[in-house]
């Protein structure tokens, strides 16, 4: 190789080796591993120009791009594939569980402890005022929501003087206390036309602010058509005068009918109690389905505790005849809660908070049913088999339950043992599934029960 004189007498160089030669990065030996040098792999690096000054002078320097590893670093990548997506999944992870853990819940069922009492034979008196040791009850009153009536065939004629009657709902907005009003009362509607009723009647107190209110039949003071007139509202001609007179009023829901004088047809006695049994089929039916629908939450209608009172009356018209039939059932209502306790005090002489689920196995027959609506005391026959629940307080539990690891088996039988609650068996669930404690707050505890 020529040695290369520079310019300005500077030293020669020589042995130059071009960068893509370098020995330190390029050796290589030849396939067979003798040890002896083979051929150098031509490395390609990619350069770029820069200009630098050097006393003046402008030179080109190849400069390269490629990054320059430390011994050992590219072993070291899989941190950053393996460390990375790990680092996110646990985020990921603790985030979902932050947030699972606010949406929480636990559902726990209970079966409570029960107790049977079969041959039940007892007697018992309900009062319509009770005292605070004794059993009260009240009583329903519904009509038939439309009047029956069918056409009956006329044998001859005959004259009469009839008084129309009708049905009045009486309002009491004049105090809390019971006002009875004697057989007979008049009641005027706004033409002076007058009513009574052949009966008493017991209109209750008012409740919560509400009116008392009590049904009844009246009838026309006189016989003739004029008394048949369209629903309207009537006074109490006995309380003119007094604070009660503008605080006791009734109100008519349909028409007064059946008044007249002159020749209808007469209907022999067998026709009549044809068309009078046609009128009763079902007619028990309709108003126990109606009373049942009416019954206020927590209270009891007992089959067979109830009295039906009748109406009838004949319409006339061009010779022909229409028997109009309504009724009124007026049943016992008893409540629930307070009659499951008195019970399970008077056979199991306890006193633990109780609830029945059924009482289809225990009868109740009323000794008399005459006049229910004027009785202060019920005399109850009660016979058969009940079943009593013991009641847990479910709000209680919640709170003891709350926060409680799932692991701590031992800590929740605890708080579930029957020396605690009256439970005989319970079932706890967590969801969702991961969540090692129930949920600290007693509000994302659902108790339900299970007879």
């Amino acid at each position: 190789m020529k040695d290369i004189t520079p310019p300005n007498n500077r030293r020669s160089i020589r042995n130059v080796i071009p960068p893509r030669y370098e020995e330190k990065d390029n050796e290589s030996v030849k396939e067979g591993g003798n040890g002896e040098p083979g051929k150098v792999r031509d490395f390609k690096i990619r350069t770029k120009k820069t200009t630098q000054s050097r006393h003046g002078e402008s030179i080109d320097v190849k400069t390269s791009n490629s990054k320059v590893y430390s011994p050992g670093e590219k072993r070291n990548g899989w941190l950053w594939w393996f460390g990375v997506p790990t680092f996110i999944l646990g985020v990921i992870l603790i985030l979902g569980f932050g947030i699972s853990s606010q949406f929480a819940t636990a559902e726990v069922i209970i079966e409570p402890l029960s107790e049977n009492v079969e041959n039940v034979q007892e007697k018992i008196t309900f009062h319509q005022n009770p005292s605070s040791d004794e059993l009260g009850f009240e009583i329903i009153t519904v009509a038939l929501k439309q009047p029956r009536q069918i056409s009956v065939p006329a044998s001859g004629e005959d004259y009469v003087e009839e008084k129309a009657s009708g049905v009045i709902t009486v309002y009491n907005e004049f105090s809390t206390s019971q006002q009875i009003l004697v057989t007979n009362t008049r009641f005027e509607n706004p033409n002076g036309l007058i009513y009574r009723i052949n009966e008493s009647l017991t209109i209750p107190g008012m409740s919560d602010g509400e009116p008392g209110v009590a049904r009844a039949t009246v009838y026309a003071d006189e016989p003739g058509e004029e008394y048949n007139i369209a629903p309207t509202t009537f006074t109490i001609p006995g309380f003119k005068g007094s604070a009660q007179f503008d605080k006791f009023y009734a109100k008519s829901d349909s028409s007064m009918h059946g008044g007249r004088i002159g020749n209808i047809p007469v209907i022999n006695d067998e026709d009549m109690e044809g068309a009078e049994e046609n009128l009763r089929k079902g007619l028990e039916e309709e108003l126990l389905s109606e009373a049942e629908s009416l019954i206020p939450e927590g209270f009891i209608l007992f089959g067979g505790n109830h009295s039906i009172e009748e109406s009838r009356e004949m319409s006339v018209d061009n010779g022909s005849a229409t028997l109009i039939l309504n009724a009124f059932l007026h049943g016992v209502l008893l409540k629930e809660d307070t009659l499951a306790q008195h019970l399970y005090k008077k056979l199991l002489g306890a006193s633990h908070p109780v609830e029945v689920k059924s009482w289809e196995n225990l009868n109740f027959v009323l000794e008399d049913k005459n006049d229910l609506k004027e009785r202060e005391e019920l005399d109850f026959s009660v016979s058969g088999e009940i079943q009593f629940f013991r009641t847990v307080d479910k709000k209680s539990l919640a709170i003891e339950l709350a926060g409680v690891s799932r692991r701590d088996t031992s800590k929740i039988n605890n708080i579930l043992d029957e020396d605690n609650y009256p439970i005989f068996k319970a079932e706890v669930s967590v969801s969702p599934f991961w969540m090692p404690s129930i949920p600290g707050n007693p509000e994302k505890i659902n108790i339900k029960t299970r007879y």
